[in-house]
C-alpha cells in the first residue's frame, strides 16, 4: 500500500505553521489549531476562523492549545492561552466561557487551557496552568477536581 502525503503551509492558507491540535468534524472537514488561529480545511483550500480586534466573537489568536470536537452537539471547543470557548461551525456562534465559579466570582481558574476532553456523560475536563477543573456545558457549572501544588509529586 502506497500512502501520499500533502504538505500544507501558511502558503496555502493555514492559519500558521505550527499545529497544535487536528480534529474532523461530521462533514469530514480537517480543523486546524495553530499559535495564529483556526482553520478549516475541505481537502482543497483552508477558510480562517481569526480574532478581529474590534469584534469579540472570535477568541483571541493566543496559542491554540488543543481542540475536541463535540460530535454529539456538533461544537468545536477551542482551548487558547486566553481561555476556554466553544464554536458552533453550522451558524458560526462562539461561546466564551469565564472561568470563574458562579458561586464565588472571587474565585478564578488559569485562563491557560493546555487540554481539553468531554466524558460520556457530557462534562468537559479542562487541564488549565493552575490544575484540573470541568465544566457541565448545560449548566455553566465548574468544578476544580485538582489545584496545582508547588510541590511536585516527584519532589522529594
Amino acid at each position: 500500500m502506497i500512502l501520499n502525503f500533502e504538505h500544507l503551509s501558511s502558503v496555502n492558507g493555514l492559519a500558521g505553521n505550527s499545529v497544535s491540535s487536528i480534529i474532523q468534524d461530521k462533514r469530514e472537514f480537517l480543523w486546524f489549531g495553530t499559535q495564529d488561529g483556526l482553520s478549516r480545511y475541505d481537502g482543497k483550500e483552508f477558510r480562517l476562523f481569526e480574532h478581529q480586534p474590534f469584534n469579540n466573537n472570535f477568541p483571541s489568536p493566543q496559542f491554540n492549545s488543543d481542540n475536541v470536537y463535540d460530535n454529539e452537539k456538533d461544537l468545536i471547543w477551542i482551548g487558547t492561552y486566553g481561555g476556554l470557548s466553544s464554536f458552533d461551525p453550522k451558524n458560526g456562534n462562539i461561546i466564551h466561557y469565564a472561568l470563574t465559579e458562579k458561586e464565588n466570582q472571587k474565585k478564578k481558574y488559569s485562563r491557560v487551557i493546555v487540554s481539553i476532553k468531554k466524558d460520556r456523560s457530557g462534562l468537559m475536563w479542562i487541564g488549565t496552568l493552575s490544575g484540573l477543573i470541568s465544566l457541565d456545558p448545560e449548566s455553566g457549572k465548574i468544578n476544580e477536581i485538582c489545584k496545582k501544588s508547588r510541590r511536585s509529586v516527584f519532589s522529594s
